[in-house]
């Protein structure tokens, strides 16, 4: 029975490390792993920086305005308006962005222009380029989502608020102690999948039944790190 619910956890955890999928993860799981998702982008988690939404069958976090908000200060991304047009009634702004080191990214952003009163083009044109510095600010530090604005524009997709509503069981702070165990296990995560499976791997098993509810956090760490390598 044990052998059949550890298959079962390994299905799931595959699901949501290569599919992307969080649905079959329980609340407690969710909600580890977006703090560590969280953490691994040195974003407060308390701002709720992320959401759920469900996009092509599968559950999966989507940035809101204060991801790329924060991301900006963290990274030191400086933007600077490149170019604005109208094309066919589409509103095209074009902007470059700039990192601490120096790196450069180019991205647009794009809306239709709508017609009627002044004030409801001048909205656009700042919605245009809203999505851009948003698009070319996930681009330049390395992430591929979608931003806010473009999931409003898909159909398939549908938000998840019976989930978002999960995030109110998220910790009040992250200032508890943590035991070596504990410190270990991150250490290894940060250091990528293969140094994560070897310390889970020489654990003691009532250590592995204490931090099985914590180890699609774990999991989500060690994941970065190889994506970073």
């Amino acid at each position: 029975m044990n052998d059949i619910a550890t298959a079962d956890r390994s299905a799931i955890m595959e699901s949501v490390l290569v599919k992307g999928d969080l649905s079959k993860l329980t609340p407690q799981e969710r909600n580890d792993y977006y703090m560590a998702t969280c953490r691994s982008l040195g974003l407060n988690y308390l701002t709720r920086p992320f959401e759920y939404i469900v996009l092509n069958g599968k559950t999966q976090l989507y940035p809101k305005r204060e991801t790329t908000d924060q991301l900006r200060q963290l990274r030191g991304v400086s933007i600077e308006e490149v170019d604005r047009k109208i094309v066919e009634g589409i509103i095209i702004v074009t902007v470059r962005a700039t990192d601490k080191d120096g790196r450069t990214d180019v991205d647009y952003g794009a809306v239709p222009m709508p017609t009627g009163a002044p004030e409801v083009r001048s909205n656009a044109m700042m919605k245009a380029m809203t999505k851009a510095k948003r698009r070319v600010t996930l681009s330049i530090v390395g992430l591929g989502w979608m931003d806010e604005s473009e999931v409003e524009t898909v159909a398939s997709a549908r938000p998840a608020p019976e989930l978002t509503k999960e995030l109110e069981d998220l910790p009040p702070d992250e200032g508890e102690p943590k035991d070596q165990i504990e410190i270990n296990m991150e250490a290894a995560a940060q250091k990528g999948m293969k140094n994560l499976e070897a310390v889970w791997r020489d654990m003691d098993n009532a250590d592995r039944k204490r931090l099985q509810p914590h180890l699609a956090k774990y999991k989500a760490l060690a994941t970065q790190a190889d994506e970073a390598k």
